[in-house]
């Protein structure tokens, strides 16, 4: 059976305080996609996030982002006053004044600056109902129990991070950094209540989202996740793993992650990450891959590895190097990392996310595991009548998307993609040339490229929101290798209209 989907971050939900979160809105946009026919929604990583406000550098690869706790839940079990969140819409209602056509941008400076301080005081509140016998605690402890693996560290983590004003673990005190056991203990004891403040704030996350996902199961909607390959530098993650990373001895990283000049950079994409040091895991089995893997099978009915490229081989660059055109490729833990996934996914099942240069084993593993792997329409138009990522040139067990969170919206092509591929296009579907000129237009060469996904031979199609909305490059989700306006769109409510769901229908009859 063809299904589709739709990609769409839950921050990108709409809502009156700022950021999309696992509420109201989150349970009326599955409603509206399921009505639709619609069987998949992507919700990229949910993890917290850091510098660059992106999910795929989060301070945890377990933990869930605490910009998306629904305050008004919060608020529905007394731990934020109502007068509190009316005041906090009115703030974002002022600063968004007129808000333009193509949705609302998130302001993260100001999310950190109003979120936590409120979540903190649902802490408090939390607190003395407990002392009241107003709350049941049993379930916030047995979460701690088996959570335990991950979030003692990342509440230790995040709350020395609080105490030190925010700055990376990398320039910590040496104690701290080294994590010497005896002053770890002295802050642990120092930072109780901080520490049992991240670990409510993860407790509320994983209640919440749940629900959202219990919902998404009763209208026969999955969710898609991602697993991003690597961990961020400044991260719980990091900070306990420094023995499986590439690093001295004073946890410092050596080489750091990365790509080499590709479609997106002409430099390469020096994404700094740490690097996993394959033979110290491969010791201990991959015990933390383990856990990782079956963490998120618990939050995920499917599991999308990015840049699964990095499974057979790696791509290294000397710490300091300021772009990644120098580097070089070391071999992955390929089959190894492959049995750990297939040992601990559960019921999960997996996507690999192969894009980019072509790799003979990573197509062996993918025809071995039966993994779908993925094909992206902007990537067809350099004139090939061959090209793998042409709609007709699908198969079935591929993940069609017309474009990633990564790329140009189909409009957002339209209007700024280079001259020889838009001519190419254009070609493609049997169109004279020039480009046109007007936005109408050319959102009418935008419904053609959807009904070419839609009738594509591929099981599974997922469509960008902002595409089925018709909106161009100012909806854009991220620029690879720039920081600043990524992860920043926000729909507004009233953009989810009839003739959305409509199209919606539209292109489902197509599967």
């Amino acid at each position: 059976m063809k299904e589709a989907g739709i990609l769409m971050p839950v921050t990108s939900l709409p809502s009156p305080y700022g950021i999309g979160t696992l509420g109201r809105e989150a349970y009326a946009f599955l409603d509206f996609i399921g009505d639709a026919g619609m069987k998949y929604w992507q919700v990229l990583p949910l993890g917290p996030t850091g510098y660059g406000d992106s999910p795929y550098q989060s301070f945890s690869s377990f933990a869930g982002n605490p910009y998306l706790l629904d305050l008004d839940l919060l608020a529905m079990e007394g731990l934020i006053e109502p007068a509190k969140l009316e005041s906090l819409a009115g703030q974002v209602k002022q600063k968004e004044g007129e808000a333009p056509n193509e949705g609302i941008g998130i302001d993260y400076g100001t999310l950190y600056q109003q979120r936590i301080p409120l979540l903190r005081e649902s802490y408090q509140t939390w607190r003395q109902k407990q002392a009241g016998g107003f709350s049941n605690r049993d379930d916030f402890e047995e979460f701690c129990r088996e959570q335990a693996h991950w979030l003692e560290d990342y509440a230790l983590f995040m709350a020395l991070k609080n105490q030190m004003g925010g700055i990376e673990w990398l320039l910590w005190p040496e104690d701290l950094r080294r994590r010497r056991e005896e002053a770890l203990q002295i802050q642990r004891e120092i930072l109780e209540d901080e520490i049992g403040f991240w670990c409510f704030v993860q407790h509320q996350f994983f209640c919440q989202w749940q629900k959202v996902r219990a919902h998404a199961h009763s209208l026969g909607i999955r969710i898609i996740g991602d697993i991003p390959m690597y961990i961020a530098m400044d991260s719980a993650d990091a900070w306990t793993l420094t023995s499986q990373l590439l690093m001295d001895e004073q946890c410092r990283p050596t080489q750091v992650a990365g790509v080499p000049p590709d479609l997106f950079s002409e430099t390469g994409q020096l994404w700094g990450n740490p690097l996993y040091d394959w033979e110290a895991m491969k010791k201990d089995d991959y015990r933390w891959w383990r856990h990782r893997m079956a963490h998120l099978s618990k939050l995920y009915d499917v599991i999308r590895i990015d840049h699964f490229l990095g499974v057979a081989r790696y791509y290294c660059v000397q710490e300091g190097a300021e772009t990644a055109m120098i580097g070089e490729y070391k071999p992955g833990p390929g089959r190894d990392l492959i049995r750990i996934m297939e040992e601990e996914k559960g019921s999960s099942a997996i996507i690999a996310e192969d894009l980019g240069v072509a790799n003979p084993e990573v197509e062996n593993i993918l025809e071995e595991t039966g993994y779908p792997g993925m094909k992206v329409l902007l990537f067809a138009f350099d004139g090939n009548p061959e090209n793998p990522h042409l709609p007709e040139q699908q198969k079935p067990n591929v993940i069609y998307y017309g474009g990633t969170h990564d790329n140009d919206t189909l409009l957002g092509f339209l209007e700024e993609g280079p001259e020889s591929q838009l001519a190419n296009l254009l070609t493609y579907l049997s169109l004279k040339g020039p480009m046109p000129k007007t936005r109408k237009e050319k959102s009418n060469i935008r419904w053609m490229l959807l009904e070419r996904i839609a009738k594509c031979p591929a099981d599974r199609v997922i469509f960008q929101i902002q595409d089925l909305m018709g909106l161009g490059n100012e909806a854009r989700i991220n620029k690879p290798s720039t920081l600043g306006k990524n992860w920043e769109w926000q729909a507004r409510k009233d953009q989810f209209t009839p003739d959305l769901k409509r199209d919606m229908k539209k292109l489902v009859a197509f599967r």
